[in-house]
């Protein structure tokens, strides 16, 4: 059977169930069809993590009973299991929202460093270096490994997911701003701040790094404007 909605996927820690969008009655079809090829494979066995598109709690409910009840599996805890909505689409039409001209002009405004301003028209791959005295704009992602280092401001009209210096001869007035803040390092002046171990939910706005009280915080561009 070929399996358009569901996908079985196992590892040492037990079975990760991923489900796409689609209609509740053809995504329990799928299980409970894939599920009777291999009943007795099945029983027992530990579902680490059940994943979905659009996959709310009632949703997770029903499949959980299913796998239980039915199949006799283990299913962790409600609150151990993670439902992964994808946030993708959501987070790229709300940023659409945000006309990107006025995003470049508020972020040179906010400190006003609306000097020399280098604009990359590219993605920023890895092992590329990018350095300018002033302040740098990407029309476009900054793929882990790619670095950005501007005495000014740093912002991104896309990914921010490699390493951006900002204030790099010392100033921390300087800000790093990007449609989806993920670097796996940030430096403005001489405070640095690297991406946390544990995974963390992308964020669904542009977001705004900048130092206070001595150490880099993170926030949201829409509440830093509603407070003007």
């Amino acid at each position: 059977m070929n399996n358009k909605l569901v996908n079985f996927r196992g590892n040492s820690d037990g079975i990760i169930i991923s489900i796409k969008k689609g209609e509740m009655s053809g995504i329990i079809t799928e299980i409970e069809n894939k599920l009777n090829e291999s009943r007795d494979f099945f029983r027992g066995a530990k579902v680490k993590e059940i994943s979905g598109e659009e996959l709310d709690f009632d949703s997770l409910k029903s499949i959980e009973d299913i796998l239980v009840n039915k199949y006799g599996m283990v299913v962790l805890d409600s609150s151990e299991v993670e439902i992964k909505k994808n946030r993708r689409k959501s987070r790229a039409e709300k940023s659409k929202k945000i006309e990107k001209g006025s995003f470049v002009e508020n972020m040179l405004k906010a400190n006003s460093k609306e000097g020399k301003t280098k604009f990359i028209e590219a993605t920023v791959r890895s092992g590329q270096l990018i350095e300018y005295s002033g302040n740098i704009v990407v029309l476009g992602d900054v793929n882990p490994g790619g670095v950005l280092s501007a005495s000014g401001n740093i912002i991104v009209l896309g990914a921010l997911k490699g390493i951006a210096r900002a204030g790099s001869d010392g100033d921390k007035e300087a800000l790093v701003a990007a449609f989806s803040l993920e670097p796996t390092q940030l430096q403005i002046a001489d405070v640095i701040s690297r991406k946390p171990d544990e995974e963390v939910d992308k964020p669904e706005w542009p977001e705004i790094a900048k130092i206070q009280d001595g150490m880099i915080v993170i926030e949201s561009y829409l509440k830093r404007n509603s407070r003007k």
